[in-house]
C-alpha cells in the first residue's frame, strides 16, 4: 500500500519509475487531476529563475516562435544547464556540498528533466502547445522577457502518469464535473469508464452552511478583510464557548494572524496550532486544550 501527494506520485513516475503497477489506483479529489498533470509539464523560463538554479543562460532573447524557443533551448539553454548539473555533482561528489546545496542541485536536475520532457512532448505533438513571451520588470526594475509553453491537454500525460500504473482506476471527487468532460480530459473512452454518484451518510440538518461574507481574502485586499474576519472569529468563538470548532484557512500566514488574535483575546486555553504532521497527530489525540473545547486552525 502506498500513499502519496500528485507531484510525487509522477516525479516518481517520470523520473525515477520504481513503482510498480498496481491491482488498484485511487485518485481522490480528482477534479484536479487536469491541472495537476499539466503543472507537470508546463514551463516558464526567466533569467531570475536561472540566476535561483545557479544558471549563467542571461536574459532571455525575443523568440516569437515555438520553433525559436526549441532551437535556443537546443543550442544554449542546455550546455549550460547540463554543464552546471555537472559541475554541481562534482562538489557533492567530493562532499563539498551542504544541504542548501543538495536542494539546488535537486532543484536543477528537476528543472532540467522538466526542460527536456516539455521540449520532447512539443517536438512530438506540437498542436497541443501554446507558446508566448511576456515583458515583465526584474528586480532592477529593466523589462526582460519570460518565456511560457503550456499543454492544452493532459491526454498525452494521463495515459503514462496513472493508467498505465493500475489495472482498475478509481476516480473519486465531490464532484468531478460531468462525465464526458471528465472522460476527455484525461484522454479516456467514456464508454469504459462507469460513473457512481454516492450520497453523505451525515444527514443534512446536522451540516447546515451559515453564510457570513466579510471581504475578499484576494492578496490585495486581505489586508482591509482581516481585521473585520477576525472580529467575527472572535465573535463565534464567544458566542459557541461551550462548542468544539475548527478553522479552516488557506495559509499558515493567515493561522497565525487568527491564533495571535485569538491568544490575545483569551481563547488562549482553547487553541490548537498544529504545524506539522507530529504536532497535528498530538494534538488531535489529547483532542482537548487544558480540558476545555478546543478550537483548531487548520490551514490547507
Amino acid at each position: 500500500l502506498a500513499v502519496t501527494n500528485y507531484p510525487y506520485f509522477f516525479t516518481e513516475r517520470w523520473f525515477v519509475g520504481k513503482f510498480k503497477r498496481r491491482p488498484v489506483l485511487v485518485a481522490d479529489e480528482c477534479h484536479t487531476l487536469e491541472k495537476q498533470l499539466l503543472g507537470m509539464v508546463e514551463l516558464t523560463a526567466s533569467e531570475a529563475l536561472f540566476r535561483d538554479l545557479g544558471i549563467s543562460a542571461g536574459p532571455i532573447p525575443e523568440l516569437k516562435t515555438m520553433e525559436a524557443f526549441l532551437h535556443w533551448a537546443h543550442e544554449q539553454l542546455f550546455p549550460v544547464m547540463e554543464e552546471e548539473l555537472l559541475i554541481q555533482r562534482t562538489a557533492l561528489d567530493a562532499n563539498e556540498g551542504n544541504e542548501k546545496s543538495q536542494k539546488r542541485f535537486d532543484e536543477l536536475e528537476s528543472f532540467i528533466n522538466k526542460v527536456k520532457l516539455a521540449v520532447a512532448d512539443i517536438k512530438d505533438y506540437p498542436r497541443n502547445w501554446v507558446y508566448w513571451q511576456e515583458e515583465v520588470e526584474n528586480e532592477d526594475k529593466d523589462k526582460v522577457l519570460v518565456s511560457y509553453a503550456k499543454p492544452i491537454s493532459a491526454a498525452n500525460f494521463a495515459q503514462f502518469l496513472i493508467r498505465d500504473q493500475a489495472d482498475v482506476r478509481i476516480y473519486m471527487s465531490a464532484y468531478p464535473g460531468p462525465k464526458e468532460a471528465f472522460c476527455h480530459s484525461l484522454g479516456m473512452d467514456p464508454e469504459q469508464v462507469v460513473q457512481g454518484s454516492y450520497g453523505s451518510t451525515f444527514p443534512v440538518e446536522h451540516r447546515p452552511i451559515h453564510m457570513f461574507f466579510v471581504g475578499s481574502m484576494s492578496r490585495k485586499n486581505a489586508p482591509l478583510t482581516t481585521p473585520r474576519l477576525l472580529t467575527v472569529i472572535e465573535r463565534l468563538a464567544r458566542e459557541y464557548s461551550a462548542h468544539k470548532g475548527i478553522i479552516h484557512c488557506h495559509t499558515y500566514k493567515l493561522g497565525d494572524e487568527i491564533h495571535n488574535y485569538l491568544k490575545r483575546n483569551g481563547f488562549g486555553d482553547r487553541l490548537l496550532f498544529p504545524k506539522n504532521a507530529g504536532e497535528r497527530q498530538a494534538h488531535f489525540e489529547s483532542h482537548t486544550a487544558n480540558g476545555k473545547p478546543t478550537i483548531i486552525i487548520s490551514p490547507s
